[in-house]
């Protein structure tokens, strides 16, 4: 047992010191801090400092707590303005709050795959949640109008889709490809039918997404719970994140992985694992929530009723 143990914590040791590898290879400064765990600083114009955590195959990077110090006057509206902002962070960073904390959580997960460009992933990330991060600081405050916060959704994937369909396609993913160029992806959610489209992102990178629900007309309240429950899920979900995205046809509450221009066949896997974990976790609770007494007991036992 003892030498099962001991070959057991030298593998372990063995992979901690390639996850610092390569962070540093991102060009993050990185420090121990205790068993697979790590203080993160990137400079950049937007210097980043936080803590990366190995928490099984998954690197868990989180923003200092100090970056999120602004305060909200009302918790309800808050949820609805990070929900929205989420769309809009670079590299796959999210705003989550999860039930029972005060303040929300500003993170992203990484499988740690080997055939995953983890060096080149953690800088867009870092970058991204240093960005949004000063956007929730109390100096901040201007960027927080509400009528900025609302991303446009990214344009379908055409040309760039289709050596990922092909890869997809080989996996065992069911993909159908649409007379437009959008590729669509059939994801495994039991007694539910959920695709995801392959978007282009702004900076080239892939964006897996779909839809849950179409919020535009949605009551104050029904938008409020929706918030909090999508913001939650995001603390429990790894890899995707819950957005806000203005669409031709009125705003759309969604589900989305960002990925490099470039994913790995297991970055893949990953994503659209996550995205069917999320659609199981709320899809149809989401849609429950356009009916204002369902919401507004969702609020009351959230502890956010008026």
């Amino acid at each position: 047992m003892t030498l099962l143990l001991s070959a057991s914590e030298v593998i372990m040791a063995s992979r901690e010191q390639t996850i610092a590898a390569r962070l540093r290879a991102s060009g993050a400064v990185v420090e121990p801090v205790g068993a697979r765990r790590w203080r993160v600083a990137m400079p950049g114009a937007h210097p980043f400092r936080g803590t990366a955590r190995l928490d099984g195959d998954w690197l868990v990077l989180t923003a200092a707590a100090g970056h999120g110090d602004a305060v909200f006057a009302d918790l309800r509206e808050a949820a609805w303005e990070l929900l929205g902002r989420n769309a809009s962070i670079a590299g796959g960073g999210k705003f989550a709050w999860p039930a029972g904390e005060s303040k929300p959580r500003l993170c992203a997960e990484l499988p740690a795959d080997e055939e995953i460009n983890l060096a080149e992933r953690v800088a867009d990330i870092c970058s991204g949640l240093a960005r949004a991060a000063a956007w929730l600081s109390p100096s901040g405050a201007d960027a927080r109008a509400p009528a900025a916060f609302i991303a446009p959704g990214a344009l379908p994937a055409t040309e760039i889709a289709e050596p990922i369909r092909d890869q997809l396609q080989e996996i065992g993913w069911p993909v159908v490809t649409w007379a437009n160029g959008a590729v669509l992806v059939e994801l495994d959610v039991p007694e539910q039918f959920c695709q995801a489209r392959i978007e282009e992102g702004d900076e080239e990178d892939l964006r897996l997404a779909v839809p849950i629900a179409s919020v535009g007309a949605w009551a104050p309240t029904c938008r409020r719970a929706l918030a909090a429950l999508l913001t939650d899920a995001c603390g429990v979900v790894r890899m995707a994140r819950a957005s806000l995205v203005s669409e031709d046809d009125g705003m759309a509450a969604r589900w989305e992985v960002i990925l490099g221009p470039n994913p790995a066949q297991p970055e893949l896997t990953h994503a659209l694992s996550a995205l069917s974990v999320a659609c199981r976790l709320c899809a149809r609770e989401a849609q429950a929530l356009e009916d204002e007494k369902v919401a507004e007991h969702y609020l009351a036992v959230r502890g956010w009723s008026s």
